[in-house]
């Protein structure tokens, strides 16, 4: 067998079938790249070629290549997660398998996938034996988070990365397998299934089978979004417009549109936020890939006339919103309210009080009535002023960014080298960031206004933190690593340490405490 089945990283597949044709395999590899990508599929070729009996690195009749493809070869192991982890029973019971002689092959090959998810029992386990290995024993651990594997670990394998697979081969490979199978499909489907699926072939053919499925071998643009999930642009593009527009009225009425189809509104929050993202993109970079030219024409206008500052600002309260409206009963004015306050022109969004918090407050203050402390109304005007400067907990880290320091230029060449390799989300998100020298190694990314489900959800993707990496440290010219710091966290709570004499003024009501 060989690597004929494997879409992209042309590079590793010629370094293994020269190392196989000259037999130097070495005992342990680590293959790390996203999920989906192939990793598992190309360790399982991998392995086949390894245990070939004539060295081979095509199509063999070789018994140990008969039982392969038949799934019996005694000298092959696959060991995945059992449950949610892979425990040191399945590292021992290997270990009893690695010592013995092969009885097909003159090797014997053992795949670890998702290796990140050893116990810590099962990686010390390993240790042991990948540190002084039989010969005859080579070992494979595909992992997406390599971050998670002991250095122990890492120092023993030799590692390859393997790159997100283009949406050009993608499409071709989609293409191929349509006309094989006498499938029609439409440019347009094939564009969206190939940009949905992010760089991973296995997602790309998960959501072909579930249009097949459907579409009774005929699929189109409108097909794939019915099926993936992707609402009617038409709801999206109207509440995004009248936000922008500042538009109320329209927003209200389009939202109660779709309150009265009974849609779910956590999953329209979900998919505005990803238009006001698609929109910043194209600001950005004039460049979108799942949209025909239509849908890019009326983003492009929308771009037109908001700012990038406001666009962030909008993901982000309605990055919160998504959090917070998990646990409410109250869904739907919740929802309702957050868009009075996106369309107000005036109102500065960043110092408003969600209704939960206001809700958390009184609550508070009701509990400090019922224990004896009288509460008296007074006119708004007499309410003294608190300052509301909270002081942040003592952190040693230079900040970097501006010129308070040598390293002034580097954070904007840092965004600038993200920007042109591609990196548009992740560029988008980073620009309010603040880094802040934490260690001659490590190099911390704050976010002042909290770091919400969305940028998490960005910034800590494994190829994120690779390519963030990677930048960082071509820029200082040695290794560094990263932290993410979220600012709210790092701020004392004013509002539970503070007396209760200052609730008033957080909250921003007529009330005065009056303490027997």
């Amino acid at each position: 067998m060989s690597f004929e089945n494997i879409i992209g990283n042309k590079k590793i597949k010629s370094e293994f079938i020269d190392n196989i044709k000259n037999n130097i395999l070495s005992h342990s590899y680590l293959f790390v790249g996203q999920e989906g990508i192939g990793k598992k599929l190309f360790a399982k070729e991998l392995a086949k070629m390894a245990l070939c009996l004539n060295n081979k690195t095509e199509n063999d009749n070789c018994s140990s290549c008969v039982k392969f493809d038949s799934g019996n070869n005694p000298d092959f192991v696959l060991i995945e997660p059992d449950g949610n982890s892979i425990k040191i029973a399945q590292i021992r019971e290997m270990q009893e398998n690695v010592y013995t002689k092969p009885i097909v092959s003159r090797k014997k090959v053992f795949i670890i996938n998702d290796s990140d998810k050893m116990t810590e029992e099962a990686q010390n386990s390993l240790l042991k034996t990948l540190e002084e290995p039989p010969a005859h024993v080579k070992f494979i651990l595909a992992t997406t988070e390599p971050q998670k594997l002991p250095a122990t670990i890492l120092s023993r394998c030799q590692r390859f990365d393997f790159k997100k697979i283009s949406d050009e081969n993608i499409d071709k490979r989609l293409q191929y397998i349509c006309d094989e199978s006498k499938i029609e499909i439409t440019k347009e489907a094939l564009k969206i299934i190939a940009v949905l699926s992010e760089g991973a072939m296995r997602d790309a053919l998960s959501i072909l089978e579930r249009c097949l499925q459907e579409g009774n071998n005929q699929i189109n643009e409108e097909l794939v979004k019915e099926l993936v999930g992707i609402p009617k642009l038409e709801y999206i593009s109207g509440i995004t417009e009248s936000i922008i527009n500042y538009d109320v009225d329209n927003a209200l009425k389009v939202v109660n549109e779709v309150l009265k189809q009974g849609k779910d509104i956590s999953n329209l929050i979900w998919e505005i936020i990803k238009y006001f993202k698609d929109i910043l993109v194209y600001k950005t970079s004039q460049t979108l890939e799942i949209y025909n030219e239509k849908e890019i024409t009326q983003i492009k206008e929308l771009a037109n006339n908001v700012s990038k500052e406001r666009l962030l600002q909008i993901i982000y309260d309605l990055s919160n919103l998504s959090n917070e409206i998990k646990w409410s009963s109250q869904k739907g004015l919740m929802f309702q309210v957050e868009i009075i306050k996106l369309c107000n022109k005036g109102q500065d969004v960043k110092n408003i009080i969600g209704l939960e918090e206001i809700n958390t407050r009184l609550q508070k203050l009701e509990e400090q009535v019922k224990n004896g402390v009288k509460v008296t109304k007074v006119p708004v005007e007499n309410t003294p002023k608190v300052d509301k400067t909270v002081p942040q907990n003592e952190i040693t880290k230079k900040v970097i960014n501006g010129k308070e320091g040598s390293t002034g230029e580097k954070w904007p060449n840092i965004l600038n080298n993200l920007k042109k390799s591609g990196k548009i989300l992740l560029y988008t998100n980073l620009i309010n960031a603040t880094p802040v020298e934490l260690n001659d190694l490590v190099i911390g990314i704050e976010f002042k206004n909290g770091v919400t489900p969305f940028i998490k959800s960005v910034i800590e993707r494994a190829e994120n933190i690779v390519e963030l990496e990677k930048a960082i440290s071509m820029e200082y010219g040695k290794e560094m690593k990263i932290k993410i710091i979220d600012g709210k966290t790092e701020q004392v709570n004013k509002i539970q340490s503070d007396p209760i004499d200052n609730l008033p003024a957080d909250l921003d009501i007529p009330i005065n405490i009056i303490e027997d």
